[in-house]
């Protein structure tokens, strides 16, 4: 081949992935321009179900809860509390809502201060046990005294708190994927100032929640389900209100890091279920953190197990194959998952307790070996394939050094921006 031709072909080559890369860029700003600027307090976006107001006086500022009140159509003498994760809206919780009401519970859903159409008050002191009391006043207000309380990601980390602080009023605790199974800190992950994470959080935009979701909530997918939640949030940091909403994230962020509650597991008094995405590798702030560190970060794995010895009366329900959003990224499996959590009778797990890796598999985790031999004795061939697969993928994520605006690191590297171009920020957590 002559060096003509040679020449040729590599300058046919580079423009062709010269084109593919304005074709990406181009998408990615199309659907930007596409997303609908939404108002600090989404007042101009509609929930599924009416929503009111809880008004109170919070720090010597007068702020408000905004929450759904869902009553069922047969009651069962019931209330549930589902308290939402760090990157959405209470709304998200919809067909965990109309799951519930089905079954006859009463459901109360709200957006705690700092996020979506609560307030948002710019010198809040943010903290796991301010957000408990607010909510725990919201229910007194309500004259609701005990509650089945469901807590998914920091709802989940909130759930904890509020159990600590309010044992008796509740008669179930469920924890779907939360955070704070582990101290961030502790392990060496590097304090970031509340500017730092304000100055990440500002450049939120869809390509990068879609990014961010689609490596670590959703393994590789995406749908109109999966998007109609990253929409909210990109609608916000596109709204008006963009920074008070980049001020809130950055200061519940912070909230996030500096207030752990897994060393207090053992003093968790309710009954626990757990319920864990075997594929999630969420970790805020990973990718401030050393590769050694990295490589120790986000193993839900190993967290929701050690997180179910450690709580006196709990049980784990493992779902293989999923995420850190199980509710929405596969409601087939969330559900009979969550009817086991919840005792509720006729829709429990297909194949619950067997080995078979496509359904729940629950594990009381006080059980002796004698007793669940399946889960701490003759581990299936299929978990170990998991487990490798899982480690690879955690060795990946700590050498990938592409960074979203919380620290995040991207479970897959198709969605990582190259080493040599600036990170791209994405909806972390």
């Amino acid at each position: 081949m002559s060096a003509r031709a040679v020449f040729n072909r590599l300058a046919g080559a580079l423009t062709l992935v010269t084109l593919c890369g304005a074709t990406s860029v181009a998408l990615a700003q199309s659907a930007q321009t596409q997303i609908k600027p939404l108002s600090g307090d989404l007042a101009n976006y509609d929930y599924p179900y009416p929503v009111q107001n809880y008004d109170f006086t919070s720090q010597r500022d007068q702020v408000h809860m905004t929450y759904m009140d869902v009553q069922p159509l047969t009651a069962n003498g019931k209330v549930a509390l589902l308290l939402h994760g760090k990157n959405f809206c209470s709304d998200y919780w919809q067909s965990t809502i109309q799951h519930l009401t089905r079954a006859g519970y009463r459901v109360i859903a709200p957006d705690q201060i700092g996020f979506c159409k609560s307030s948002k008050p710019e010198n809040y002191q943010y903290s796991l046990a301010q957000l408990a009391e607010n909510t725990h006043a919201l229910l007194d207000s309500l004259q609701v005294n005990q509650v089945t309380v469901i807590g998914h990601s920091m709802g989940g980390m909130l759930a904890m708190r509020y159990a600590l602080m309010y044992p008796k009023s509740i008669d179930k605790l469920v924890l779907v994927d939360p955070i704070g199974l582990e101290d961030w800190l502790a392990k060496g992950v590097p304090y970031q100032t509340i500017d730092q994470w304000y100055a990440h959080t500002r450049k939120t935009d869809f390509a990068s929640i879609k990014a961010y979701q689609m490596a670590n909530y959703f393994g590789g997918q995406w749908n109109d389900d999966f998007a109609k939640w990253a929409k909210v949030q990109a609608g916000m940091y596109k709204g008006p209100d963009a920074d008070k909403v980049a001020w809130a994230a950055a200061k519940t962020y912070d909230m996030i890091m500096t207030q752990p509650v897994v060393h207090q597991l053992e003093d968790i008094h309710v009954p626990t279920t757990l319920i864990i995405g075997q594929a999630d590798t969420t970790a805020v702030g990973k990718n401030f953190a050393t590769e050694r560190v990295q490589k120790t970060l986000g193993n839900y794995r190993k967290l929701g197990a050690e997180a179910a010895d450690a709580i006196p009366d709990a049980t784990l329900i493992r779902l293989p194959g999923l995420g850190h959003l199980p509710q929405i990224q596969a409601p087939d499996q969330f559900f009979p998952a969550l009817d086991q959590a919840l005792g509720i009778q006729g829709t429990a797990p297909a194949g619950a307790g067997s080995t078979a890796p496509a359904t729940p598999a629950s594990v009381p985790a006080a059980a002796s070996s004698a007793s669940a031999p399946a889960a701490s004795a003759a581990k299936p061939a299929s978990d170990s394939q998991n487990d490798k697969a899982l480690n690879q993928v955690m060795e990946h994520n700590a050498t990938d050094r592409t960074m979203d605006q919380f620290g995040h690191m991207p479970a897959a590297s198709s969605s990582a921006a190259p080493a040599s171009t600036p990170a791209t920020p994405s909806s972390g957590g």
